[in-house]
This record gives C-alpha cells, structure tokens and sequence, in this order.
C-alpha cells in the first residue's frame, strides 16, 4: 500500500468507511449519515445552522475550507476534486431551509482548468462562483503549480443539475433587502494593487 492510498483513505470520507478485515485486506461497512462525513460538509452545515440561530446574515468559511489548504499535489487528483464537488451538493442541500448566505471555499474545475474558487450558497441554491485572480507563488506558497489564475470574463459552470454563474465579475444582493451586496475576493486578492474590488465599486 502506498502512503498517498493510506492518506487517501483517511482524508477521503464519503459513503463508506473501510476497516482492516484481519486478514490483511480491506472490508467495506455502511454508516448512517455516512454521507455527512464528506470531508467537512458536516462541519461547515452544523457552522451554518449555529450562525443563523444567532443572527448572522452573511457566514464566510475558510479559504478551500472544503479540502483544506495544504493539499499540495492531492490538488491534481480527480478523487479529491470528486470529493470536494460532493461535498459542496451535501452543504448546499443542507443549506435548504437556512435564510443566511454562506461563503465555502474549494477547488473547482471549469472549462478544463482548475481553480481556487468560493462558492456562494443560500437556501438550497449556488448562487455564484468566484475564482480566485491572484494566486501567491513565493516562500511557503505555490498555488500556481495547481491553480490557474480567474479568467478574465464570466461563464457559465454545471453543478449537479445547477448552471451557476462562473468569474469574478458577479455581485450578490438580496432581493428583500437592497442595500445587502456583497462580492467576493479570496486572501491574496485582497492585497494586490488593483484588487477585483476596485471593478466592483
């Protein structure tokens, strides 16, 4: 067994768990709400659910929150992206009757390319996706070794059975409440010359 298999395993989480079956293989047992236990989309929907019962609106998780950061080459494995994406529809459907938006971070794939992306989410919906521009690639970071940096214009990218807006150029505002609007940059966006912000003005 390989330690990328072992590390797989441990990290990977989805509708079943093995167990060493003692006789040097791997056994397969069913868990209630198993499903739940996808990387951290149980986590982040019980996180979402203690917000709104004390009043947040607007709930932003951690950059690539999904996965975690520090994925390093597991970034290029079709098993974690898979995984992550599954994790997302979980959240999304827990998200059904909460009235808060919520900001999750993961890896996506649009148009052949991968992406450090936020998805904004609310009531069941993805309303948007925005990749981030700026990657860092000096010291401890090299997000351009996995990442592509966000396309210049908007698109369209299918997720389970939704089309959702794709780029940075999107603004979300409530339809009760006008003058709740909001965009999002993630982590070194915010800190480059002329961020994504200063378009959204």
């Amino acid at each position: 067994m390989s330690l990328l298999d072992d590390f797989s395993r441990s990290c990977i989480i989805m509708d079943k768990l093995t167990k060493p079956d003692g006789e040097g293989g791997y056994s397969t047992e069913w868990r209630e709400g198993a499903e739940f236990s996808n990387y951290v989309a149980f986590d982040s929907s019980l996180e979402a659910r203690q917000a709104e019962a004390q009043g947040v609106h607007l709930l932003c998780l951690p950059e690539l929150c999904l996965t975690g950061y520090t994925c390093g080459d597991l970034f290029l494995q079709q098993s974690l992206l898979q995984g992550a994406l599954q994790a997302l529809l979980l959240l999304v459907r827990a998200s059904a009757p909460l009235q808060l938006v919520a900001v999750v971070g993961l890896p996506l794939t649009y148009e052949g390319k991968l992406y450090n992306c936020a998805a904004v989410v609310q009531r069941g919906r993805i309303l948007g996706i925005v990749p981030k521009t700026y990657l860092p690639n000096y010291a401890e970071f090299y997000e351009m070794r996995h990442f592509y940096p966000a396309p210049s214009q908007n698109g369209v990218l299918s997720l389970g059975e939704e089309a959702v807006p794709f780029g940075t150029k999107l603004l979300f505002r409530c339809g009760r409440l006008q003058e709740f609007c909001f965009a999002v940059e993630l982590c070194e966006d915010l800190w480059a010359p002329i961020p994504p912000s200063c378009r959204h003005a």
